[in-house]
């Protein structure tokens, strides 16, 4: 005599689960001064410029690596905030609100090590030409122009 095995299918999500991972596979969060950026100080030098100057340094220039040096110190804590927002898109999150709050999250981080780190102090003459003592933030201009985008379908 056959024996009738009587079969069920219990949808655990997986498909929207995969749906949602999917949405991430292309999307980016870029955090920094942005290819975009438009903003000049008084001299003439632009804004990508001078962060590029003062990220590596020049002839006159000491090296003041604010972009390298705040990815480096928050390495750990970077890896958790992306598992959480992964997470959040996987729950149910739109991911460009999830990576919108990520991408804010480090904003202000970013901002927070160009502005707080004990960076090589500027010299007599930069500070005399700068009436300012403090590396990077005589104008704040560098600061503000610190941000972050989004982009869902970065290839």
């Amino acid at each position: 005599m056959a024996k009738i095995v009587d079969v069920k299918i219990k949808d655990l999500g997986l498909a929207e689960e995969l749906a949602a991972a999917q949405k991430l596979a292309n999307a980016q969060v870029k955090i920094g001064i942005q290819a975009n950026e438009k903003g000049e100080y008084k001299n003439g030098a632009s804004v990508i410029d001078v962060a590029i100057w003062n990220e590596f340094g020049t002839k006159n220039i000491p090296s003041r690596p604010f972009i390298r040096q705040c990815f480096s110190d928050n390495q750990a804590a970077i890896e958790k905030k992306l598992r959480f927002y992964a997470l959040k898109v996987l729950e149910g999150e739109e991911p460009k609100i999830a990576l919108s709050q990520l991408g804010q999250w480090y904003e202000d981080k970013q901002k927070a090590c160009l502005l707080n780190f004990p960076w090589k102090p500027n010299t007599a003459a930069t500070i005399k030409a700068k009436k300012s003592s403090k590396p990077l933030v005589n104008t704040h201009q560098l600061v503000d122009s610190i941000r972050y985008e989004v982009d869902l379908n970065a290839k």
